[in-house]
């Protein structure tokens, strides 16, 4: 016998619990300043170092790397990830998403 299907989830959609992110209050000095503390700074610090092209050791300067630099295309990139020893765990790159659809809130 042969069965079909019907199951249309993809691998990428969202987990219920992913799902709640875009319901909690996403900011900067709450969830993605201690991200970057720990997954970005030992490059890009101010000045930066290994190659790094800028600082984000603020709000402003991360916010401008969302917004003019492609900071999320980065996280999320495959072939060249950053950081670039490999991509962050999903859960907290999905972080960063909701931060960007929520308005890039600083407190």
């Amino acid at each position: 016998m042969l069965g079909c299907s019907d199951d249309t989830t993809s691998q990428d959609e969202p987990s219920a619990e992913e799902d709640e992110l875009l319901f909690t209050d996403i900011s900067y000095e709450g969830n993605i300043k201690p991200i970057v503390q720990t997954n970005c700074i030992a490059c890009h610090t101010d000045p930066p170092n290994n190659g790094a092209s800028i600082p984000l050791t603020t709000y402003e300067a991360v916010k401008n790397a969302v917004e003019s630099r492609d900071l999320i295309q980065k996280i999320n990139s495959a072939t060249n990830p950053m950081p670039p020893d490999g991509l962050m765990p999903k859960e907290t790159r999905r972080i960063f998403d909701a931060w960007v659809t929520q308005g890039l809130k600083e407190n």
